[in-house]
Order: C-alpha cells, then structure tokens, then sequence
C-alpha cells in the first residue's frame, strides 16, 4: 500500500553506498524522513531541529549548499550534512555513517524465571530504538521465537525528552 501510495507522489531515488541499497525520497521531505521511512534510524536525535549531528551523512557527488550550522560544524569542502536539515529534490547518492543492514532481532541472554512456571509466556523489551517480543517456555527459559521491530516514536527524538517535546506540539 505504501508503494502505490509513492507511486503518484513525486518520488527520487536515495542509493547508499556501499550496501548499494536503494530507497524513495518524496519530493519536499526531508532526507531524514525518507530515510527512517526506508527503515534507517539515527538513535539519540533531537526530532530534527538540526540541533545534533545523530542524522549526518555524506553526499558521495553534487552536495547541497551548507547550512549556517552545517559550516560551523564540518569541512566546507567536503560532503557532510544534516539529512534533517535538506529536502528531497532529485536523485542522490549518499553514506550513512554508521549503518549497515544488520538483522535487528535482539538476542537475550541468561534469561530464566525465578519462580519456575509451566507453559510459555511472552516477554517485552520496550526500548527507547527497538521493541522486541520474546516467547518463552517457562519451564526452561528457553526463547522460543522473537521479533524486534523499530519503535515508531523514534521520529520524534532518540530520547524521552525530545519525544515529550514533539507531543506538546501536537
């Protein structure tokens, strides 16, 4: 649904090198957006005030021209930029420092419940990143499956006060 949805938008194409992965830009989001809609997240942000520098990539060719901030911040010749602070307009290709495409399924550790128990049971680690949800037989402790999937607050911020702030503004 989503991708029909991009079908009638006006879409560009965001390549990130060197995974060579492809992802849709809309035409007048921000980079940021694009890319955490893509699945790409950029952990302890400040919600895209272009207050961090969590969002920074690197333009591999033709780089926006600079923000005040961003000059202030990086190397004027080379491609560093806030991917909160620049809108979608044409194809790029680009480096996301830091990623790489990783499965996200967290792994838990020792887990075993103290008072014993029969059956299975679900545990939840609700993280400020991932959320992951673990069957557990609680006889054994084993882990019987488990799923992580993005927070959907990570837009807002990478922490609880950013997150606090954005929902004021709603």
């Amino acid at each position: 649904m989503i991708f029909s949805m991009l079908s009638r938008l006006r879409t560009f194409r965001i390549r990130i090198k060197p995974e060579e992965k492809t992802l849709p830009g809309i035409k007048g989001e921000t980079i940021k957006e694009s890319l955490e809609r893509g699945g790409i997240l950029f952990p302890n942000n400040c919600g895209g005030k272009g207050k961090c520098l969590s969002c920074r990539i690197e333009f591999t060719s033709d780089a926006p021209p600079m923000t005040d901030r961003e000059r202030s911040l990086f190397d004027p010749a080379g491609g560093s930029r806030m991917s909160c602070q620049h809108k979608v307009n044409r194809d790029m290709d680009i480096v996301v420092p830091g990623f790489s495409i990783r499965d996200d399924e967290k792994k838990l550790r020792d887990f075993r419940i103290a008072s014993g128990g029969k059956g299975f049971g679900i545990a939840i680690d609700l993280g400020t990143t991932l959320i992951a949800l673990y069957l557990v037989d609680l006889e054994s402790g084993e882990i019987i499956s488990q799923h992580a999937f993005v927070n959907p607050q990570m837009p807002f911020g990478g922490d609880v006060m950013s997150r606090l702030e954005a929902a004021k503004k709603d």
